[in-house]
């Protein structure tokens, strides 16, 4: 049950995500950090369960944003790779956006749907483009500059999608200086009502409070904690001239996790990255 709002036309970002990753508390995952890919150096989480990451940039700008589908296993089939692979391979390829987008073999993976973009591109805006295995068509660029995105398609968005796109725009354009651009995405991602008690319910809910989920793992089987676990905002800052490049900020803060009794707790950790953007 994650969300993603994006913007590409701000006067002075070429790109803002704001993003929340909503998972099983207790799944295993590496906190947003440096690392080596296999064509240039990428900064992302990693799912340590399943392999690859939901969000990810490169240091040249290539970027990335997953969601998946809740599905029963019978409707992905026997054999998928992991939906995580989706941004990886992206952030690992010398493709331009488009053909990389409309080489994915959709039929590979469970339900997802992800976004790719290159934030260094010299279009304006930059261009984003939608791939997904539940929409009617698997592949095309994103024509809206300022949009959002949760666990159903594009063209098919649940309703706090549509309450948080509205805020994300109204952050966008009240917030004077940097630090409350980030505030303002804090703030758009953080509410939690109406109190979600089912997956159901989460289609209301932008944010996830701990919420006890039958276990996808049929060894554990019962219920385990699931919630929101990260928040991310990540800008690319237009060049201020044709003789600079653009920067680049990622921060990323913890929501919820486990303390060592299993038990939810309010995360208080912060994790930042900023770096110029070279090709």
């Amino acid at each position: 049950m994650c969300i993603v709002f994006v913007c590409t036309s701000s006067p002075r970002y070429s790109l803002v995500v704001a993003s929340n990753r909503d998972e099983f508390l207790g799944r295993p995952t590496a906190a947003l950090a440096w690392q080596d890919g296999a064509r240039e150096p990428f900064v992302a989480g990693r799912d340590l369960s399943a392999g690859g990451t939901w969000l990810g940039i490169t240091r040249s700008g290539r970027w990335g944003v997953l969601t998946n589908f809740t599905e029963p296993a019978s409707a992905a089939g026997t054999t998928v790779r992991s939906r995580g692979e989706l941004v990886s391979d992206w952030l690992a390829s010398d493709a331009s956006v488009a053909a990389h987008a409309t080489g994915v073999r959709p039929g590979e993976y469970a339900g997802f749907s992800v976004l790719l973009g290159d934030a260094a591109a010299p279009e304006t805006p930059a261009t984003v483009w939608y791939v997904s295995n539940r929409a009617v068509k698997p592949s095309h660029r994103v024509e809206a500059e300022t949009f959002g995105l949760s666990n159903s398609t594009l063209l098919e968005p649940w309703p706090k999608v549509e309450a948080g796109r509205a805020a994300f725009s109204r952050a966008l354009e009240g917030a004077e200086g940097e630090e409350a651009l980030i505030d303002g995405c804090w703030k758009v991602l953080s509410p939690a009502e109406p109190t979600p008690l089912d997956r159901t319910s989460m289609r209301s809910s932008i944010s996830i409070p701990p919420t006890r989920l039958p276990s996808k793992d049929l060894t554990k089987g019962g219920d385990e904690w699931y919630g929101t676990r990260v928040s991310t905002v990540l800008l690319v800052r237009r060049a201020s001239s044709e003789l600079e490049a653009p920067t680049a900020r990622i921060v990323e803060r913890d929501i919820w996790m486990l303390n060592e009794q299993g038990e939810p707790v309010r995360g208080t950790e912060k994790r930042e990255e900023e770096w110029t953007i070279r090709r």
